[in-house]
């Protein structure tokens, strides 16, 4: 597989991942999410 980019959209934050996201990154993501709701119910 060739190395695609990869944008993920976080409300106003933009991550380019080299590749494709890995479990790792998702977790760290979904844990930086946890700590600040208040943005998700924005």
């Amino acid at each position: 597989m060739g190395k695609r980019k990869f944008v993920i959209d976080l409300g106003s934050e933009k991550i380019e991942v080299e590749g494709h996201p890995t479990q790792k990154r998702s977790h760290q993501v979904s844990h930086e999410k946890a700590q600040i709701p208040s943005d998700d119910s924005r």
